[in-house]
């Protein structure tokens, strides 16, 4: 099985990383345009991710929201292709700002999926 993984730092304290991965506003600032986050009282809920393709067409996913801890982990699941994935994002602090980790698995190993690991890992900026 094919796994993403990715690490970076971003020259910001892990609580505004943790905000922008736990909020609808900080997806949208990075990611997508049109994202909803649901919580629960225990730290699940749902993430629906949403974005505007050519001015009218939605591309739409939406999975559970498995874990968050503050300013250390969020942990979601989701289908960007043909299986389930789960991603792991963990937060370290690092000089001025954090060291993000990101792991995603889950895929199965076609070609459809690979195609899709591939322009994942190509992507450099909001689809």
């Amino acid at each position: 099985m094919p796994v993403i993984k990715h690490q970076t730092y971003i020259k910001s304290k892990p609580a505004k990383v943790f905000h922008t991965l736990t909020t609808a506003d900080g997806w949208n600032a990075w990611f997508t345009d049109r994202t909803t986050i649901a919580w629960n009282k225990d730290e699940t809920g749902e993430i629906r991710l949403r974005w505007t393709v050519n001015g009218d067409k939605v591309i739409e996913d939406a999975g559970k929201i498995v874990e968050a801890i503050s300013y250390e982990s969020f942990i979601f699941q989701w289908c960007p292709g043909e299986s389930q994935t789960t991603v792991k994002f963990n937060l370290h602090p690092f000089k001025e700002g954090t060291i993000v980790i990101l792991e995603e698995n889950g895929y199965l190993n076609s070609i459809k999926e690979s195609m899709h690991v591939l322009a994942v890992l190509l992507a450099g900026e909001k689809l």
